[in-house]
């Protein structure tokens, strides 16, 4: 009999947090550390350093995406196998006013208010998931499609991945 270890998304962050994998260069860059990493829900610590400033003296904007960026995707990694990943293809940033040089914390829940949502959405039009021929959902951030496609019941929590690879949005 073999024993099989199911490592998730999650174990990987917290390895990487505890020391025990290597942090990727991306996040060792922009001085990541876990806060609190749970399932869905991630909060880490950036350095923003004096070298990532506008002549302004203010972080410049694109190291914050990257630090919203990394904050986003590893709440979905958390739900995910450890051999699965879902990339960032588009992102919006809005900057209400300057960040300076220092820590800045990150935090991403990504099922924040989505059930809510996709319930409400559904007993508002008198529709369900099984009135739907075929999902054509789209969201900025491309690990909401997984989200919203979970959420409004065209498949199982934590199936999206497979729901989409094996043509269910097609």
């Amino acid at each position: 009999m073999t024993a099989t270890t199911h490592v998730t998304g999650l174990d990987v962050l917290r390895a990487a947090a505890d020391g025990l994998v290597e942090t990727p260069p991306a996040a060792a860059l922009l001085g990541w550390r876990a806060l609190d990493l749970e399932p869905g829900h991630v909060r880490v610590q950036y350095t923003a350093r004096p070298e990532f400033c506008n002549p302004h003296g203010a972080i410049q904007g694109g190291f914050l995406a990257a630090m919203l960026d990394d904050a986003m995707g590893p709440a979905l990694f958390t739900t995910l196998p450890a051999d699965q990943f879902a990339p960032t293809v588009e992102m919006k940033v809005n900057f209400v006013r300057p960040a300076r040089p220092g820590p800045i914390i990150a935090a991403f829940l990504l099922q924040s208010a989505g059930f809510e949502t996709a319930r409400r959405l559904w007993e508002q039009t008198g529709f369900g998931p099984q009135d739907v021929d075929l999902p054509q959902v789209y969201d900025g951030f491309s690990p909401f499609v997984y989200f919203w496609l979970e959420v409004l019941g065209f498949c199982a929590e934590g199936q999206a991945h497979e729901f989409v690879q094996d043509g269910g949005i097609d």
